[in-house]
């Protein structure tokens, strides 16, 4: 049994808040925050003269009252104050002179109440504790009996713990403010009807005594300090270069692009036109049979040697189509037909299948110029021009700005990458995209 001959932290300069048991003559609370050691520093005769005034008066007393009636007391001490910054494991003020009641005081006045583990500190209240221990080992029998509803009636506490009905109804006190193992199930002052937590309970059903009570309920209330893991570093923050990057300003348009793409595609196209031969159809007058074909002119077959310029020509000319007809249907949708009719002209040269039309003209020469004029008239002509040398040259320079680390609508020299954002808000923004993949 537990009983309290000493309190260490009744003076300020106590090292630590200690219990002191017959069997274990110094036992510390777990964990104890240095909140409470603290508030027992600065108000070493607080609990004693709360629990005095509440076994005199059979409730707990009134703050106010209590700063009167120790006014001419050293250190003098303004009880409400002191209350009002008490550890919750201690106590409270509360406006009920009762926690079971919750009866207003009479003025409205706050009143002081502490908890069973602040009469730990109060050396006059050890038998009213030792009751408490003797009830925290009877509510855990009866949790394990499965033969009996696991609750205590207050009625009943007077015989199972060999206290008188005075004792009783400090008990009944405690039981409400506990908050830990106890809770209130019912019943009103008297017959109070009392359950348990099931979590507590199981923290203490192998040693049901109060140290087990005390050491499992500081563990719940303050539990041991978790070690922190190191952050990892915060990354390192970008520094705004001083002038755009090399590669936005060496960037090039989409107008160059196109310029670039339709070259090569003529140089091919001609390589295979100068090694190519031109067949022109024409009826034989003695055969009595005339035929006016849809196409006179035809493609002879290629020397094995100059079969490469065919493929190589079929590359770069289908190239040049496929990003053309990309800033065509992006900018100007309504001359995609105009353009696939030149684009159907211009195959004519490098396809030559069975079932293909063949060459546009009867000469060399002829079909030269021929792909000349039209590769020249689909970059001179709006809106073409245009949209590949503003829209999508500023769309290609955004690209590359992305992938070389610039953010779009960071600032470099008062001017601003936002061409991706721009075109991104517009119903072109699938073109575009596409564009980029190519480019």
């Amino acid at each position: 049994m537990i009983f309290f001959d000493e309190v260490a932290s009744s003076r300020a300069d106590a090292e630590r808040i200690v219990l002191r048991c017959s069997d274990n003559p110094v036992v510390p609370f777990p964990n104890t925050p240095t909140g409470i050691e603290q508030w027992l520093a600065a108000y070493p005769d607080v609990l004693g003269a709360v629990w005095h005034g509440f076994e005199s008066q059979g409730q707990w007393p009134i703050a106010v009252e209590l700063t009167r009636k120790h006014a001419l007391d050293g250190p003098r001490v303004n009880f409400l104050a002191a209350a009002r910054e008490m550890p919750a494991a201690l106590g409270r003020a509360q406006l009920s002179t009762s926690a079971v009641t919750h009866a207003p005081s009479a003025q409205n006045d706050e009143a002081v109440v502490l908890r069973p583990f602040a009469l730990t500190f109060v050396p006059a209240a050890h038998r009213t504790l030792a009751a408490f221990g003797r009830m925290v080992q009877v509510a855990v029998g009866r949790y394990l009996d499965p033969t009996v509803e696991p609750q205590l009636e207050s009625a009943e506490l007077g015989e199972l713990l060999s206290v008188d009905d005075v004792e009783v109804q400090r008990l009944e006190q405690l039981v409400a403010l506990d908050s830990w193992l106890f809770r209130a199930a019912g019943g009103e002052a008297g017959s109070l009807r009392i359950a348990v937590y099931d979590d507590a309970v199981l923290q203490i059903v192998d040693n049901p005594d109060l140290d087990s009570y005390f050491a499992a309920q500081g563990r719940a209330w303050w539990p041991e300090p978790i070690e922190n893991t190191p952050s990892p570093p915060a990354p390192k923050q970008r520094e705004r270069p001083s002038s755009p990057p090399p590669e936005l300003l060496t960037a090039a348009s989409m107008h160059d692009v196109l310029l670039k793409r339709a070259a090569a595609a003529e140089q091919a196209i001609e390589l295979l036109i100068e090694a190519s031969a031109i067949e022109t159809f024409r009826n034989d007058p003695n055969s009595g049979f005339f035929m006016i074909p849809a196409n006179p002119f035809s493609w002879q077959p290629l020397d094995r040697t100059h079969i490469p310029l065919l493929g190589d020509a079929r590359e770069r000319g289908e190239a040049w189509l496929r990003l053309s007809r990309l800033v065509v249907a992006t900018a100007a949708p309504e001359h995609l037909d105009e353009f696939d009719a030149s684009a159907a002209s211009l195959r004519r040269v490098y396809l030559r299948g069975a079932s293909d039309k063949g060459p546009p003209s009867g000469t060399k020469s002829e079909v030269i110029a021929d792909v000349k004029q039209a590769l020249s008239r689909r970059m001179s002509r709006s809106p073409w021009n245009f949209v590949a040398a503003v829209q999508f040259g500023e769309c290609s320079q955004t690209v590359v700005a992305a992938t070389s680390g610039a953010a779009v609508d960071e600032a470099f020299n008062g001017w601003l990458v936002k061409e991706a954002a721009r075109l991104a808000a517009t119903s072109r923004s699938t073109a575009t995209a596409s564009l980029a993949r190519l480019v």
